[in-house]
């Protein structure tokens, strides 16, 4: 894959005034330690720096990173850290980019074979539970990092294989406010054999003209897919969805512009338990229910009466 020339010379640019910085501080050290930093000046950065800014050298070794295309940082810009970056946080990231690394990183991972020199531990080591780290300040273990970095980059790949070979996507969107009052929005992809993936979860808290802004989110994530692959969006009835909507089907006619079935339903259930008759029905049902687990000569009868009438997984219902 070519690297974007602006990367290039960004970087031949940041490298030039690291290599001018560390003449400076050398010009006074005796013959070895300049031997050691003219080394270091003519070293090859690794290939992913192409996509970060460099910054000052924290360590020896180590530069401040800055993301081209989302502004995350890090302190220390250990390669590690910036390839799953870009494999697996690819939001802002061209979808080209992040293929590329994922592939890079996959292909490291299937060539990487362990040689221990112990192959059996003396003792056993009893797995790290999630509850040592819950309501923790401390940072995860490096190798545990890494192990969850490997399994989202395993999970990633797998999710664009499926969405390469599936046509007739759909694309469903649902909102909800969190117990802090952010503005959450799900985008979820469903092929037409019913798989269905979490593309993105996004808070939109900040976002004042939502109208215009949830049309281009939704444009953004079908024009990343494939807009050739997508059969319909599925949204509520919001203000905000019918105009986003309105922008998808003018940009591309092709895709159906479905309300959400669930919604709908769900809206015609509430007026109907608000009739007398489906409350007097829905307490009656409610009284057999308590009947037979409140009896325990009444449940095992029923539960036999299931069993020889070979009604699979039969049992009330609460």
């Amino acid at each position: 894959m070519e690297i974007d020339k602006a990367l290039q010379n960004k970087r031949e640019q940041l490298y030039d005034e690291t290599s001018s910085e560390s003449e400076e501080e050398t010009s006074t050290t005796n013959t070895s330690n300049s031997l050691s930093s003219t080394n270091s000046r003519t070293k090859h950065f690794h290939e992913v720096w192409n996509y970060f800014r460099r910054g000052s050298q924290k360590s020896n070794g180590h530069y401040k990173a800055t993301c081209y295309y989302c502004n995350t940082s890090w302190s220390k810009g250990k390669p590690a850290k910036l390839e799953a970056h870009l494999a697996n946080e690819y939001d802002y990231c061209p979808n080209d980019i992040s293929q590329y690394w994922r592939e890079k990183l996959a292909e490291k991972t299937s060539n990487y074979t362990r040689k221990s020199k112990n192959p059996v531990l003396p003792n056993p080591i009893l797995q790290t539970l999630i509850t040592s780290h819950f309501m923790s300040d401390c940072l995860l273990p490096k190798a545990v990092v890494d192990q969850l970095d490997q399994k989202i980059l395993k999970v990633n790949r797998a999710i664009d294989n499926d969405l390469d070979k599936a046509d007739h996507l759909t694309l469903a969107l649902d909102r909800w406010m969190t117990p802090k009052m952010d503005l959450v929005y799900n985008y979820i992809v469903m092929t037409d054999t019913r798989k269905e993936y979490l593309i993105s979860l996004k808070n939109y808290s900040a976002q004042f003209h939502m109208r215009e802004f949830l049309a281009n989110e939704i444009l953004d994530v079908v024009d990343k897919l494939g807009s050739d692959k997508f059969a319909a969006v599925v949204t509520d009835a919001a203000a905000n969805c019918r105009m986003a909507h309105q922008k998808v089907q003018t940009t591309y006619p092709h895709i159906w512009n479905i309300r959400c079935g669930a919604h709908a339903i769900n809206l015609i259930a509430a007026d109907l338990v608000k009739l007398n008759n489906i409350k007097i029905l829905i307490n009656n049902c409610g009284k057999i229910n308590n009947f037979f687990k409140s009896l325990h000569l009444a449940h095992s009868l029923l539960t036999g009466g299931f069993a020889d009438m070979k009604i699979k997984d039969g049992g009330l219902k609460p």
